[in-house]
């Protein structure tokens, strides 16, 4: 992907979808992140894990960068779930099904969101 294309895809995000004014994607994935990490639901034991495969660091690097930042409720299924943005989620979704985009301003979910490195 371009950086041009990337950039204005960030700007649509903010203007179309209501993404915060501070969006970067940088930010997005490690508030993801974050949630992955500390979602014992998810992924059980292995969160750690799986949050550092996906985003190619060593266990011991997601652990300190992300692990037990706050607690995510042992009944979230998905991430959407554990980040308490379900009813945003299926908005935008329904929203893209029928080709209309979202109005409004989307749930910032709660917890840390760390910044970049």
């Amino acid at each position: 992907m371009s950086r041009t294309l990337a950039e204005s895809s960030r700007r649509r995000l903010i203007s179309e979808y209501g993404a915060p004014e501070h969006f970067t994607w940088q930010l997005l994935r490690s508030t993801c992140a974050t949630y992955q990490c500390n979602a014992p639901s998810l992924f059980g034991a292995a969160a750690a894990f799986a949050s550092a495969k996906r985003l190619g660091h060593a266990v011991a690097i997601s652990e300190k960068l992300y692990a037990s930042l706050f607690s995510v409720s042992r009944d979230a299924r998905c991430l959407e779930t554990a980040m308490g943005i379900e009813s945003e989620m299926a908005r935008i979704v329904e929203g893209a099904r029928h080709g209309r985009h979202p109005r409004g301003r989307v749930a910032v979910p709660p917890g840390p969101v760390r910044r970049p490195l």
